[in-house]
């Protein structure tokens, strides 16, 4: 155990020193990175992400959608189509600029090749990866994960990593209820992590969804989860005649976004993508050994 401690810490130091060899990650503005989440799928996740990168956008943010999971639904719903994914990067068939794909209004996007993938890949230290992240980190403003909506290590892996995560549900029943089995199974994400409650038809219902998940979470787990907000129906966005209705959704997307950004620009946490991996890589490892 002692050895494999060591040879662990070793590891890290090697992958430090070539990071700062490379670039010199205190001078370099690194991207902000928001993880979108959800503990089931249909709850509007990927729509959310797409219209939250729309919000960074029209804002004057340069801003890139990564699809995890790389089930081309960023393709479906904003009419691009990609010609390369992660997995030619990773073979060298591609570089990190030329996997991008440019969607609307400037946004770029980035298609996964899974989240197991992705995790190996970080976990093994590619410098290939590695090597795109910081690329990728220099060249934008705002990157958005779009994570797998499940329940799992290696979503939770990606959540820890993420300057900060917003967890999305509905009031379904079954939604509420999944997503209160993730933060029983997260509890020490929860100071990352946001409660976003989409698709509601009122007010009263997106805050009924949150009391209800703060307190079960604050009586049974003496924890607490903080809410990002809710957004209205997106049925209602996509169908509106009303042109100020419509207009009325995306500004609480902006505001959401507008606070986000905010939040974090005033912690002042400057710590790159890769790097916070290897310190939860380390410190779930530890606690595996403790066990």
């Amino acid at each position: 155990m002692t050895d494999q401690a060591q040879a662990l810490r070793t590891l890290m130091e090697q992958r430090r020193s070539i990071l700062n060899s490379k670039n010199s990650i205190d001078n370099t503005p690194l991207a902000k990175t928001l993880g979108i989440t959800s503990a089931k799928g249909g709850v509007g996740k990927t729509t959310l992400a797409i219209q939250t990168a729309s919000s960074f956008a029209k804002a004057g943010y340069k801003v890139c959608v990564w699809d995890v999971n790389g089930n081309a639904s960023h393709d479906l719903l904003s009419g691009i189509q990609h010609s390369w994914t992660l997995s030619h990067l990773m073979t060298g068939a591609r570089t990190a600029e030329e996997i991008l794909t440019s969607g609307p209004e400037g946004i770029q996007f980035l298609l996964g090749n899974g989240i197991s993938n992705l995790t190996t890949a970080l976990r093994e230290q590619s410098e290939t990866l590695q090597s795109a992240i910081q690329t990728w980190q220099s060249m934008f403003d705002v990157l958005i994960l779009d994570l797998p909506g499940t329940v799992g290590g290696e979503v939770q892996s990606l959540i820890s990593i993420c300057d900060s995560s917003w967890l999305v549900c509905t009031s379904e029943p079954t939604a509420v209820a999944a997503t209160y089995a993730f933060i029983k199974q997260s509890p020490d994400l929860l100071s990352r992590t946001s409660l976003l409650v989409n698709q509601v038809d009122s007010s009263e219902e997106a805050f009924d969804v949150i009391d209800r998940l703060q307190q079960t979470t604050k009586l049974f787990l003496q924890r607490s989860i903080s809410a990002a907000g809710f957004v209205p129906h997106d049925q209602k966005f996509k169908q509106a005649a009303n042109a100020k209705f419509a207009e009325s959704i995306q500004s609480t997307i902006d505001g959401l976004a507008s606070r986000w950004l905010s939040s974090l620009k005033a912690s002042g946490e400057k710590k790159s993508f890769v790097d916070r991996f290897q310190n939860h890589a380390e410190s779930d490892w530890q606690l595996r050994r403790a066990a």
